[in-house]
């Protein structure tokens, strides 16, 4: 069965079917989210490509477990496996779906991931090296050698202990943004959220089990996925980062500041035109707290004004 996804022409002409579309840009969510979750930010991305005399092409999607996708478009020993299920498996399979509906030769193909996605985009580079043209990495989720945790983590217990479930979308909306960090996501997003990752049941559409089951066995360390960043093919990886945040810390004891990290993640891709940034005031949901100063970094990292940066065209 297919993965959900949804397409969008942003920036120049669109509103009339006119403008090349220059690039295509693959937005890939993080655990728990929504494709859905994105809609903000093409609002966002549409007005900075439009002062750019740009058009470019949004599609964003449901991994599995996640969504409109949910379980469909695992194969049967994926759905055996049961707490055994690795999202580095069903991460890239997700996206070369998509890529298969939605590619327009010869155009450029931009990934820009946040957290899971992050790490998602980067196994589909890895898997099939030269996917994607550039990448933006949001704070992914990728361990550095030796850094596998032990034990149970926090985020499994945490996350297994959560309400799953309202009598209404209106009654978990009001819930959910008072806790944790819906609290302060921007209200568009939580939206998008509760109309899209709730079913008509008042139920979580990815389940608090699933969930847990990302966090708890993501399977990197069998295939040494640090290790192997080097045979990637993009010509241009960012990592970006938020200086608040404490996400990429817990991935290791070797790194002491997310600059740090995060310098050490980009240099292990090849040499490049890839930069690593770190956003001192931002956290690691920023993305979704803050979708128009995500979709003008994005625009100020793909484009310059009135043209594709060269590695794309």
């Amino acid at each position: 069965m297919p993965v959900a996804f949804e397409r969008f022409v942003l920036g120049a002409g669109h509103h009339q079917g006119r403008g090349k579309v220059q690039c295509q840009i693959l937005f890939a969510h993080c655990t728990s989210m929504v494709k859905e979750a994105w809609r903000p930010l093409y609002s966002h991305l549409n007005d900075a490509l439009d002062a750019r005399g740009i058009a470019a092409e949004a599609i964003g999607f449901d991994f599995s477990l996640h969504g409109s996708t949910g379980r469909r478009n695992l194969t049967k020993d994926q759905k055996k496996a049961g707490k055994r299920l690795k999202w580095i498996e069903f991460c890239p399979n997700d996206i070369f779906s998509v890529l298969e509906k939605v590619r327009r030769p010869k155009v450029p193909l931009v990934g820009v991931g946040h957290s899971m996605g992050g790490a998602g985009l980067t196994f589909a580079e890895l898997e099939r090296p030269g996917t994607f043209d550039h990448l933006i990495l949001y704070e992914p989720i990728l361990r550095p050698p030796g850094e596998q945790p032990s034990g149970v983590s926090p985020m499994v217990t945490g996350t297994l202990k959560r309400r799953c479930k309202w009598s209404s979308r209106d009654e978990a909306r009001s819930y959910l943004a008072q806790r944790g960090f819906y609290k302060a996501i921007d209200s568009r997003v939580l939206d998008a959220f509760v109309a899209h990752g709730i079913n008509d049941e008042g139920e979580l559409k990815c389940t608090r089990e699933d969930e847990a089951r990302c966090y708890s066995n993501d399977g990197q360390s069998e295939k040494s996925v640090w290790g192997s960043l080097s045979n990637a093919r993009s010509p241009q990886v960012d990592v970006w980062a938020g200086g608040s945040s404490v996400h990429l810390l817990s991935l290791s004891t070797a790194y002491k500041s997310v600059e740090e990290f995060s310098r050490a993640l980009q240099a292990a891709f090849p040499p490049g035109a890839g930069t690593h940034r770190v956003f001192e005031s931002r956290g690691h949901f920023a993305p979704l707290d803050d979708p128009e100063w995500f979709a003008l970094e994005i625009a100020k990292a793909v484009f310059r004004k009135g043209e594709a940066r060269r590695a794309h065209l």
